[in-house]
């Protein structure tokens, strides 16, 4: 063996042990992400757990507080699963994981715009009075994003 070959085959166990490393944290990382999202939902039960506005028939805000609620669910349940697996992510997969993870923030984000296009105010206080959604809404599925991009094969 030269010590060209020793070098590439000590850079590929290094690459190695650093994608067992990296797997490994993804994994933690969207646990410890899984429970503070569990957590947040039960501390804020009527906020979660509803039947939609359907008192005028069905509209644009019933719709999509329907897919708000498969988006928190997929949110905290789809993204651990997936990283769990450590299959990859191409083609259905990474669709897959993508629409678990942005299906909530954007529901959140359609129905602000849906209020204030119909009542005129965009309803965003619950940011400011519970801080906690700015994780929910905004740094969970980010990080899910940078998962993803940093896990791209």
């Amino acid at each position: 063996m030269t010590s060209i070959d020793l070098t590439e085959s000590k850079n590929e166990e290094l690459q190695h042990e650093e994608s067992e490393t990296t797997s490994g944290e993804g994994v933690m990382t969207s646990l410890v992400i899984t429970v503070v999202l569990a957590l947040t939902v039960l501390s804020y039960r009527d906020w979660f757990f509803f039947v939609p506005i359907v008192g005028n028939g069905l509209n644009v805000i019933s719709v999509l507080q329907v897919f708000s609620a498969i988006g928190w669910v997929s949110l905290i349940l789809v993204p651990p699963f997936m990283i769990w697996q450590q299959r990859g992510f191409a083609g259905a997969r990474k669709f897959i994981f993508l629409a678990s993870a942005l299906l909530w923030p954007v529901a959140t984000i359609l129905i602000a715009l849906a209020t204030y296009a119909t009542l005129g105010k965009f309803y965003l206080d619950y940011l400011k009075d519970s801080p906690i959604f700015l994780f929910m809404d905004l740094l969970a599925p980010g990080y899910y994003l940078m998962y993803l991009r940093s896990n791209r094969n």
